[in-house]
């Protein structure tokens, strides 16, 4: 590719934004074990940024979609982009990747529980061997331009429904021909869901679009034989707004439709198409739902709420139109994401969005279900990370459905072997930096405290309290020996860590009543800039100096993310103006100690 002598402001910017997306990553010298080799590597610059390749996925992220194979040997969980297999029998033991690092944003098991097809970015679409985890079969379908969103076989494992988010292509399964190519009644319509019915004559497509002032669903069935569109499509387009999911009962009698966090579901009679779809409304938003093996009772899961902060699994016979509820003993104070029964019809798999998979048996009937046990092998929410020489540094901050912290903590992942060891835990963690020689990480909390952690010795050197309220930015010098935190409300403060521990305590410098949002050291840690409230500061140790306060008087930008090089200084946050919000990134050149304004957020964005 061409290489340029000189990049113009918009290129910078794009580095800029990627420098803050990756929270200000940088390789310090080996501290912690044999580093990654990287001989012949280059140094990340802006021209060599369409180069990147993943190196390496580490953790398993947060469980989204899970099902058992059809024969109940396996148990398959889609987690931020990858797919993970457990034994029946054996989820108690860490689960096996399938396959590589390329993300998949859908699977589904082939009938046979043999196989799994999964989607990909750009229309592909992988069939693996279970067994031996390789693929067996690869193509990219040229009328998926996007990535795969859905995949349903045909229980008879004839037909593969694949979606992407406006298409839906129905072909036969063995030989991958097309039958049809299924788009939705409006451009601005989404995929929502596609399913077959259990005796796999009828396809369901759904297409939906939500809004804060209502929606709209476009759903039609199919014969997934010929590709023709049933009649039956006239009675449910438009009937439930918002509308994302679609299943059908297992004797295919019935069909359910229900929006994400609604709180009502609809049931229409796919036997009696003219016949009035039923509403039934719930008094909490619901998070997940099935139906019982061979039944018409529905099991619901209701997200936790301040009378039931566990949630309540609900029981709703369609026949009788009664529901009973069940409350967990176990703490389920986390959204249920996914729910599937084993083919034994004795145990189901609840995947929740904070990592955790949970097993329940209904051995002596499902009102009486009691939980086997909690399986936290899937990461927490993460929203912080640093890097050292040879290991990830991430911070894990799962939150309940109120919003609240739920025990964070920090984990170490080995950047060799992609093993992870927490070596942090505590209520409240906020943010954390790793110095630059790979020593000392700084993790702040919500009470105000600091925690100094020797990553050399591997322990917990020095916990204080320079805040009484939540720390929100840490930033170490180029040369390791400063240390600087700041909150909301308090200020900044700055310590020497050069004569360490006597002086851990007592700051070298600090600046009173100032709104602190980010915080970052010059490279020759003579300055240190501040993201505020409105504007953005530079501070020498005696002087704090605005570089620009926002013009309007109605906006509030809250300068949360900064990157600091010789020659350029970004800022960039979130914004709020005449009650609408937005975020941007403000580029400033510092050469000549001079600071102009490359780019800068436009309104509204």
């Amino acid at each position: 590719m061409e290489h340029r002598a000189s990049v113009g402001p918009m290129r910078r910017l794009v580095s800029i934004i990627l420098l803050l997306l990756v929270m200000r990553i940088g390789i310090p010298d080996q501290s912690i074990a044999t580093a990654l080799t990287t001989d012949g590597w280059e140094p990340i610059t802006v021209e060599n940024l369409d180069r990147l390749e993943l190196m390496k996925s580490l953790g398993r992220g947060n469980p989204q979609d899970a099902c058992w194979s059809p024969d109940g040997e396996w148990l398959a969980v889609r987690a931020s982009s990858q797919v993970w297999l457990y034994h029946y029998g054996e989820v108690d033991q860490p689960p096996r990747m399938l396959g590589d690092d390329i993300p998949v944003t859908s699977f589904v098991f082939h009938p046979n529980g043999k196989q799994i097809v999964t989607g990909h970015a750009g229309g592909m679409i992988k069939t693996w061997d279970i067994a031996s985890r390789t693929v067996s079969s690869l193509f990219t379908d040229d009328q998926h331009p996007k990535a795969i969103l859905d995949l349903a076989f045909s229980p008879d494992g004839t037909r593969l429904a694949s979606g992407d988010a406006s298409s839906v292509v129905l072909r036969d399964a063995a030989t991958g021909e097309s039958i049809i190519t299924i788009s939705p009644n409006d451009d601005y319509l989404e995929l929502g869901d596609i399913q077959f019915s259990p005796d796999s004559s009828v396809l369901v497509t759904l297409f939906y679009y939500w809004s804060d002032d209502g929606g709209e669903s476009d759903i039609r069935l199919w014969n997934s034989q010929t590709g023709a569109l049933l009649e039956t499509q006239v009675s449910l387009k438009n009937q439930f707004p918002g509308m994302d999911h679609i299943f059908f009962s297992p004797d295919g009698k019935l069909l359910v439709g229900s929006a994400s966090f609604g709180e009502m579901i609809k049931i229409w009679n796919v036997l009696s198409p003219d016949e009035k779809a039923r509403e039934i409304w719930f008094d909490k938003r619901l998070t997940a739902l099935s139906f019982i093996p061979d039944s018409h009772t529905l099991f619901l899961t209701e997200q936790p709420n301040f009378n039931y902060p566990y949630g309540r699994f609900i029981f709703h016979n369609l026949d009788t139109d009664k529901s009973d509820f069940v409350v967990p003993t176990a703490e389920i104070t986390h959204t249920i994401a996914a729910i599937a029964f084993h083919p034994d019809d004795k145990v189901l798999i609840l995947a929740t969005e904070e990592g955790f998979i949970q097993l329940w048996s209904g051995a002596s009937g499902w009102a009486g279900m009691t939980n086997q046990g909690s399986f936290p092998h899937f990461n927490a929410h993460i929203t912080e990370v640093a890097l050292t020489t040879d290991h990830l540094v991430v911070l894990e901050n799962p939150r309940d459905s109120r919003g609240a912290d739920r025990g964070t903590a920090v984990r170490l992942w080995d950047m060799n072997t992609s093993k992870g060891t927490e070596i942090l835990r505590r209520d409240g963690l906020t943010t954390l930096r790793v110095s630059p020689d790979g020593k000392w990480l700084v993790v702040g909390d919500s009470a105000g405290s600091l925690l100094l952690y020797d990553l050399v010795n591997n322990s917990l050197a020095a916990i204080w309290q320079p805040f009484t309220d939540r720390v929100a930015a840490v930033a170490f010098s180029a040369d390791s020996a400063q240390l600087a935190a700041g909150n909301s409300s308090e200020g900044l403060r700055i310590w020497n860590l050069s004569s360490y521990p006597d002086s851990a305590a007592k700051p070298a410098g600090m600046v009173e009543n100032l709104n602190v949002a980010g915080l970052i050291f010059s490279p020759d840690g003579r300055t240190v800039a501040i993201g505020s409230n409105g504007a953005v500061y530079i501070w020498d140790g005696q002087h704090l100096v605005p570089l620009f306060v926002q013009s309007k008087e109605e906006t509030i930008f809250d300068f949360y993310a900064i990157a600091y090089d010789q020659y350029i200084l970004a800022a960039g946050g979130a914004f709020y103006h005449m009650g609408s919000e937005g975020s941007g990134i403000y580029v400033l050149n510092t050469s000549g100690g001079d600071y102009t304004v490359l780019d800068s957020p436009q309104y509204p964005i």
